[in-house]
C-alpha cells in the first residue's frame, strides 16, 4: 500500500476512534481497534522508506504528547487511554524504535495483533462464564488466544523457532 494512502486511512481510523463514540461507545473495543488497525496500517509501510519513517514519528509523537499532557489543554487525550497510559506508550516506543532502526516491520506482526487478541478473546470467556484468571489479571483464554495470534503472525518460517518466540 501507497504510504500518503495509509497515512489517509490512519488518520481516518484515529479521527473515528478519537469521535466516533456515538457509532462505537465501548472505549475497550476502540483501545483494540487501535491497537491492531493501527499496526495493520504499520505492516504495510517499509521503515526503509524516509516518508514512512516520518509519519511513524509524527504519529509516536503527536500521540505521545496526547497521552502525556504535553499539548495544550484543549487537546483531548485518547478517549480509549489513560493519562500517561504505560501501554500506549510502550506501544509507540517499540514501534518507533523499530523503525528508525530500519526494522522489517513484518517482524512487528505479533506486538500488533497478540495482545488485542488476547484482551478480546479473554474478555469475551470471562463474560460467558467459561474462563479463570492465573496470573493476576492474566486469563487462560486470554493467553492462548495471545499465543496463537502469535504463532500465526510470527514471520518466522520454521515450526520450532516459531513455537519457541510464539511461546
Amino acid at each position: 500500500m501507497n504510504v500518503y494512502a495509509v497515512i489517509v486511512v490512519q488518520t481516518l481510523l484515529l479521527l473515528f476512534l478519537q469521535f466516533g463514540d456515538a457509532v462505537l461507545p465501548s472505549n475497550f473495543v476502540a483501545r483494540k481497534a487501535c491497537h491492531a488497525g493501527s499496526g495493520f496500517l504499520m505492516l504495510q509501510l517499509r521503515s526503509e522508506e524516509v516518508e514512512a519513517r516520518m509519519f511513524v514519528y509524527l504519529v509516536v509523537v503527536t500521540s505521545l504528547s496526547m497521552t502525556w499532557k504535553v499539548l495544550p489543554s484543549w487537546v483531548p487525550s485518547f478517549r480509549f487511554g489513560d493519562d500517561y497510559d504505560a501501554g500506549i506508550t510502550i506501544y509507540l516506543l517499540i514501534v518507533v524504535l523499530w523503525f528508525a532502526a530500519q526494522q522489517p516491520t513484518a517482524a512487528l506482526a505479533p506486538l500488533f495483533f497478540a495482545d488485542p487478541a488476547g484482551a478480546v478473546f479473554g474478555k469475551f470467556a470471562s463474560s460467558q462464564g467459561f474462563n479463570s484468571q492465573w496470573y493476576e489479571n492474566k486469563t487462560v483464554v486470554g493467553t492462548i488466544a495471545v499465543f496463537l495470534f502469535a504463532y500465526i503472525s510470527l514471520d518466522v518460517p520454521s515450526v520450532i523457532p516459531r513455537l519457541g518466540v510464539a511461546l
